[in-house]
């Protein structure tokens, strides 16, 4: 009688553990990796070389297990090549020498589980300014298989500051405050690993603003009913004094002229000779 056992050895490591057809898998092994290498042992009770075929069967995200591989039972593995990512399931049935399967195919269990992932996580980062110089931080992992203790959060102020960690942040999903100069350029950056191997990132980053200076006082509007001095700016016009000679009207009689002023067709008439004098320039 024979008997086959799946190991559950993968690309990234061994373990001590044999899947036989008789049990059931339980918890997946988690890759990132598309092609890997599944070992399968053949026991047999009698003694001598093993013959016959192992028939590896395998289904994707809860499909029905097919026929995908067929190698001579002294191989000791399959080269699988995985097509997606997802959940696979597989077993493996073991042939005689004449062909005839151990057992029947329809009461195929699932004897090895592993889950092919090869997205790697992200994490998603806000940074709000709250208040002058006051930034908070919002960070969530979008991957709930995450590698124990890789999550990291840092932070850096300015163009060339130097990266810091905080010092409470290991969870992947959370929020805290840091402070901060206004006109300061914060950024943050987040590391995370999930279980398959996959490095996941997430960053972000705010210039804090720069308070306004106050604005001058004003003058308050002077009360209903009041009036204001107005200035007088118009710069007084010099006095022009002109000096006009007059005679008499018994003068002008008895030199035989008529008086200082006569009237004329066009108004009134100085009578020449005349003399007249602004400031210091004469006139004649």
């Amino acid at each position: 009688m024979k008997r086959t056992c799946l190991f559950s050895k993968l690309a990234r490591g061994f373990f001590a553990i044999a899947f036989c057809h008789t049990a059931t898998a339980s918890e997946p092994l988690v890759t990132n990796t598309t092609s890997f290498r599944i070992p399968f042992a053949v026991e047999s009770e009698g003694v001598g070389e093993v013959s016959g075929q192992a028939i590896l069967y395998a289904s994707v995200n809860g499909a029905p297990m097919e026929q995908v591989q067929k190698v001579q039972a002294s191989a000791g593995g399959f080269q699988f090549n995985a097509s997606k990512d997802g959940l696979y399931a597989f077993a493996v049935r073991v042939t005689d020498a004449a062909g005839n399967l151990a057992g029947p195919p329809s009461d195929l269990t699932p004897e090895l589980l592993v889950s092919v992932d090869t997205t790697p996580p992200g994490v998603d980062v806000q940074l709000i300014e709250v208040a002058p110089g006051q930034v908070q931080v919002k960070w969530n992992c979008n991957e709930s298989r995450i590698a124990p203790g890789s999550f990291r959060l840092e932070y850096a102020e300015g163009t060339n500051g130097r990266w810091k960690q905080f010092p409470t942040s290991s969870e992947p999903a959370g929020q805290t405050t840091i402070s901060s100069s206004p006109g300061t350029s914060v950024s943050v950056r987040a590391f995370v690993n999930d279980l398959a191997g996959n490095q996941g990132s997430g960053t972000g980053q705010v210039i804090l603003s720069v308070p306004k200076p106050p604005e001058p006082a004003q003058q308050p509007a002077p009360a209903a009913g009041t009036t204001q001095p107005v200035v007088n700016q118009v710069a007084q016009s010099p006095q022009i004094g002109i000096a006009f000679p007059y005679e008499s009207p018994a003068a002008a009689s008895s030199s035989g002229q008529n008086s200082a002023l006569t009237a004329g067709s066009g108004g009134l008439t100085l009578p020449p000779p005349y003399h007249a004098q602004v400031g210091h320039t004469a006139f004649s």
